[in-house]
């Protein structure tokens, strides 16, 4: 009987550090996808250079505001890069598709569309302001 009972106690246990892993792993995943988002928003490339520059290099205030206008401008040009990047991107895909759309079956088609249907919605969801 107590060997019975030896044997819930392990197993409930080992039940509940199943679940605490599997709640910690997409927690920790979501933290770190919204800070990869975080990151490739343009919008906080140059505040977070300033920071940077002003914890590692220790500039003042006089200093940012004389190379505020070289950061911007920077960023900007990195921004325009990435958005460029991504249209290539894109166009690589659909030239991609259009070659092998002759290649499927109609169904397969129908579900090509709505996959790339989809992860437009989701493309568009995601790089939302705020999200």
């Amino acid at each position: 009987m107590s060997m019975l009972k030896h044997w819930k106690t392990i197993v409930g246990l080992v039940v509940v550090f199943a679940a605490g892993l599997a709640i910690g792993g997409i927690v920790t995943l979501r933290i770190v996808h919204q800070s990869y988002l975080e990151r490739m928003n343009p919008a906080s490339w140059t505040p977070r250079t300033l920071a940077w520059l002003r914890s590692e290099v220790h500039i003042d205030d006089r200093q940012e505001a004389e190379i505020r206008p070289c950061v911007e401008r920077a960023m900007h040009g990195l921004a325009d890069l990435k958005a460029r990047v991504d249209e290539e991107r894109k166009g690589a895909f659909v030239a991609m598709f259009t070659e092998i759309a002759p290649q499927l079956t109609e169904p397969q088609r129908e579900r090509l569309k709505q996959r790339l249907r989809e992860s437009a919605a989701k493309d568009a969801t995601s790089s939302s302001p705020g999200l």
